[in-house]
């Protein structure tokens, strides 16, 4: 039902005006609003640094509603960009990623 749902809808966003999307620009804005509270919400709680560079980089793809078909340089601009935030965020949750302790270590000193 859902597959059937989602073809229908990619079919009709192409019959309106063929994109760079499958989906129509609308469906768009929900998945950014969500997914960048979702990483507000864990660098809140976490404070690692990746979950605030994704906060950024996920709503910055609002910025492809501005390209057009015949100029694809701000496409390219901001592929580049996205791709520099993630490899920053891959290396920061490599750099940041929480200490492992030594239990059985902290055990034996309780002792």
């Amino acid at each position: 039902m859902l597959s059937t749902l989602a073809l229908f809808m990619a079919q009709a966003a192409d019959a309106e005006r063929p994109s760079l999307f499958p989906f129509p620009y609308w469906m768009h804005y929900p998945f950014v609003v969500i997914g960048f509270l979702f990483f507000i919400i864990s660098f809140a709680k976490q404070k690692r640094p990746y979950q605030l560079i994704f906060a950024i980089a996920i709503p910055l793809t609002l910025a492809l509603k501005f390209v057009t078909e015949k100029d694809r340089t701000l496409f390219y601009i901001i592929g580049v960009i996205e791709l520099v935030l993630i490899l920053l965020a891959i290396i920061t949750s490599i750099i940041f990623r929480p200490k492992k302790t030594d239990a059985p270590a902290a055990d034996e000193k309780k002792e």
